[in-house]
């Protein structure tokens, strides 16, 4: 990054983006294969009312950020926009990537009548926490996450 100004594209993400998005995943510790993540976008991408998948892509730089927003409608609650996954590349971020990116899921939520937008953030990302309460959002619980595969 030169530091300098630049433009950011904020789009809907396509099987092709599958290789940056990999790359990027594997900073956070989330490693996939290219050919995995492109099975996975090929799905998601046709189902656009649950999921909005969106990258940041900046001229002479390609994909720099991506993100992943999907719709949440627990019976005990209202509905929300779900930030699920949300990478910018080491050297982008602290430019305003991150927040063009959350500015697009909220467009997106918005335009499906949602009127909230939530996420979790992993307890040692420090500066990922600093982030989002500056962005506005605000801690409402401490949880621990629990996962159990289905035989």
């Amino acid at each position: 990054m030169d530091g300098g100004s630049f433009f950011i594209d904020v789009r809907p993400a396509r099987v092709e983006d599958a290789a940056a998005i990999a790359k990027l995943s594997s900073q956070l510790g989330y490693p996939s294969t290219e050919e995995q993540v492109g099975e996975r976008l090929a799905v998601l991408i046709h189902q656009p009312e649950g999921n909005g998948i969106f990258v940041a892509e900046v001229p002479e730089s390609g994909v720099v950020g991506w993100v992943h927003v999907v719709t949440v409608r627990p019976v005990a609650n209202e509905p929300r926009g779900e930030l699920t996954g949300l990478v910018v590349d080491e050297e982008w971020r602290r430019t305003g990537v991150g927040r063009a990116l959350v500015a697009g899921s909220e467009h997106w939520a918005r335009n499906r009548g949602l009127r909230m937008l939530g996420l979790r953030a992993n307890a040692e990302r420090n500066d990922a926490q600093r982030f989002y309460e500056w962005l506005g959002f605000e801690r409402t619980k401490t949880q621990h996450v629990y996962r159990r595969p289905i035989e």
